[in-house]
């Protein structure tokens, strides 16, 4: 059994109690919505469901390292990350219901066995709001830089080894650090936007300024304006990393299992309701 498999089972296994006390209502859901009239928010939704408590809430699912166990439950709530999804979620106009609660559950590479925690949280609409406003000024600060039309933006050099010398920002060496800010890395090709964005974008013939923000390019942006440069405005992808197609096969499991508990939900509620 591979260490991916351990992790798959292990969280089946720990989260099997709270899993089927939660009524399951969507998984890996695609979401759009326009925060002003030339800002699109967007973002893909690990899940949404209704807690033992009927509480409304969305749920992150995360793979990461066992040095984040002492201090990753007192700085999630406040993340980018996070706050972003939560105004996405609370602005959606196709989620039935309030919903100012999340949970995030984490599952920690160990050497040996995976051990797995969770968190629950909840904003007020006045955080969301004030989040909200933070994002139309990213908006406006791309716009402004894009205006510009000069290269390089900011750089953040404190950036390019945020995840250790094994995993150095890709334009780093032949690109930024010799201030060659044109490279592009060997393997590089061009991301196309997601079906989602383009289906949202086809339904208006025209936005002057456009900016679409997700929770990955907010992120990016606060950390180095030159990287937001490369892989948002050139839309520059490098080949997945061996932790990135990790998480990316852990998450397609999730979403696969999860599929699988609505569909037994949604045959509970056929039985329920036969004369």
């Amino acid at each position: 059994m591979t260490q991916l498999d351990d992790m798959i089972t292990g969280w089946k296994s720990h989260f099997w109690a709270a899993d089927h006390e939660i009524e399951w209502r969507a998984v890996e859901a695609q979401k759009a919505v326009w925060l002003s009239d030339n800002t699109l928010l967007a973002g893909t939704i690990d899940a949404l469901g209704y807690n033992g408590e009927g509480k409304l809430f969305f749920g992150e699912w995360k793979t990461a390292n066992p040095r984040e166990k002492n201090t990753w439950k007192q700085m999630w709530r406040m993340t980018p990350q996070s706050l972003t999804y939560g105004v996405l979620v609370a602005r959606d106009p196709s989620i039935m219901g309030n919903c100012f609660t999340f949970t995030v559950r984490k599952a920690f590479k160990e050497r040996t066995t995976p051990t797995f925690d969770h968190a629950w949280y909840s904003y007020t609409p006045a955080e969301l709001k004030h989040w909200e406003g933070q994002l139309l000024q990213i908006a406006d600060e791309m716009r402004a830089y894009r205006a510009r039309g000069s290269e390089p933006w900011p750089t953040n050099f404190q950036r390019c080894f945020q995840f250790g010398t094994s995993y150095v920002c890709p334009f780093f060496e032949k690109g930024c650090q010799k201030q060659n800010w044109s490279y592009v890395p060997e393997g590089a090709s061009i991301k196309p936007d997601e079906q989602y964005i383009a289906d949202a974008l086809a339904m208006v013939p025209f936005k002057r300024d456009l900016v679409v923000l997700r929770q990955s390019s907010v992120n990016d942006w606060l950390g180095c304006r030159e990287q937001f440069r490369k892989k948002h405005e050139e839309h520059l992808t490098m080949p997945a990393t061996e932790a990135l197609a990790y998480g990316t096969d852990f998450h397609g499991a999730m979403a696969e299992y999860y599929r699988s508990l609505m569909a037994v939900e949604a045959t509970k509620f056929v039985l329920d309701v036969q004369p």
